[in-house]
């Protein structure tokens, strides 16, 4: 149950679906209060929990009470899921400016949010829908309850204001979100490290885990690791990949299905442009042309002198690429 002081909500509790006499009891009844026919009201700011439980007591559900303030904008819509649990149903689609300074400015809302948030990320990663994972140093701790910093936080409500995040946090289309990115767009998810570990765990998923992402396109920043698995490293990617990335996909048709191809054209100087650019893009392009190169019916010869490494990966050197793409 989520909502604003003054908020009457009625608790439709069955056993078996059948209706029977049930006790219903408010854990702390500063933030809302229940009567004996299920009717909750939100009195005050803050989180409790609602248990409900058969007469002898043998049978018990427990449900999740958040009262938030009226600052809060309301196209944050929440559900109840079985567990008890929150989840962001829709994405701080209508945050504005001001909200973003009212909810810093607040100690309730800027911990409430993040345990919002925990919840839903930490859902959807559990699911496998996306590649969610929250990194250890964007985390805060007091008095025993951990939370997402408000400066992190800031840097997530700052992007929500600009760009339509959604597909970040509900299993959509993650490629067409990064084509309509701008450079500015990009700047601005990428200072938001929960933001920066998605994209960076997502981008190798496009074309069905075709795109090849090498260490060099990582940034060289300090050990970072996941706060829900201790011994994962997060990695950040370099903002030039992703803008290199975006203008590739913006001006080729780089996928066909669970496929990547090689763009051609008749002037190839800029694709290798983007190649010098970016080690991602020249890493994919590579694999497929060293792939093309493998098994017995191969027409195709790479020799050891045609390739370099790159960071951790074996990539064709320039001067072939533009021998190969002028052929």
């Amino acid at each position: 149950i989520v909502g604003h002081i003054g908020k009457v909500f009625y608790v439709d509790a069955s056993i078996n679906g059948e209706k029977e006499e049930l006790n219903y009891l408010v854990n702390d009844e500063t933030v809302a209060t229940v009567d004996e026919n299920g009717f909750v009201e939100l009195v005050g700011l803050g989180e409790t929990t609602l248990t409900i439980s058969n007469k002898n007591n043998t049978l018990s559900k427990v449900i999740n009470i958040l009262v938030l303030d009226d600052s809060l904008p309301t196209s944050i819509k929440l559900t109840t899921s079985v567990d008890g649990g929150f989840a962001v149903s829709s994405v701080l689609s209508s945050i504005t400016e001001q909200d973003v300074e009212t909810i810093l400015e607040s100690d309730v809302l800027t911990r409430s949010l993040s345990k919002i948030l925990l919840s839903a990320l930490g859902d959807a990663a559990a699911d496998g829908t996306d590649q969610i994972h929250i990194p250890q140093s964007v985390m805060e701790n007091d008095a025993g309850v951990e939370y997402i910093s408000k400066e992190e936080l800031k840097n997530i409500l700052n992007i929500v204001v600009e760009v339509d995040i959604a597909s970040l946090f509900n299993g959509g289309d993650v490629t067409e979100l990064l084509t309509s990115l701008t450079d500015e767009d990009v700047d601005a998810i990428l200072q938001s490290k929960v933001l920066n570990a998605f994209l960076t765990s997502t981008l190798s998923n496009i074309g069905d885990g075709m795109i090849v992402v090498p260490s060099t396109a990582y940034q060289d920043v300090a050990l970072d690791y996941c706060y829900e698995h201790s011994t994962q490293e997060v990695k950040y990617i370099k903002n030039s990949e992703v803008k290199a990335v975006i203008k590739m996909l913006n001006k080729y048709d780089l996928l066909s299905g669970s496929d990547i191809s090689i763009p051609l054209s008749a002037d190839n100087s800029e694709l290798i442009n983007l190649l010098e650019e970016s080690s991602i893009l020249r890493a994919t392009l590579s694999k497929i042309i060293i792939d093309m190169a493998q098994g017995d019916g191969a027409m195709i010869v790479v020799p050891d002198q045609a390739l370099e490494l790159l960071g951790d990966s074996k990539v064709l050197k320039i001067n072939e690429f533009e021998s190969v793409l002028d052929a």
